[in-house]
């Protein structure tokens, strides 16, 4: 992405797909449509899944550090599953996994 005023606009399909090849997937399409194949071997029939965060952006929203500001490899994906059948797989007293944010979305998050 070469527009400098990306970040004060909304980003093109276009550009969002350049950032996240270019920034999680080393430049090379390939490894990302093996990992949208590896997603789709998981998860259940009807779900859907929307990548968002500095992968797609560049930066972080709460500090505006591009991605992998503290080194290659320090950024994660942040998937959303959006779909019913995705709720089959929670619980609903809910559990914690350190290092993980598993909970879905909502008002009070």
């Amino acid at each position: 992405m070469t527009d400098t005023n990306a970040t004060e606009r909304e980003l093109t399909e276009a550009e969002k797909r350049e950032n996240v090849i270019r920034l999680a997937f080393d430049g090379d399409p390939a490894k990302l449509d093996t990992f949208i194949q590896l997603i789709k071997k998981y998860l259940p029939e009807n779900t859907g899944v929307v990548l968002r965060g500095s992968a797609v952006t560049g930066f972080r929203w709460k500090d505006k550090a591009p991605f992998d500001a503290d080194g290659p490899g320090t950024s994660d994906l942040d998937l959303t599953l959006v779909g019913h059948r995705v709720l089959e797989y929670y619980k609903i007293t809910g559990f914690f996994v350190p290092g993980v944010h598993s909970r879905p979305l909502s008002d009070e998050d």
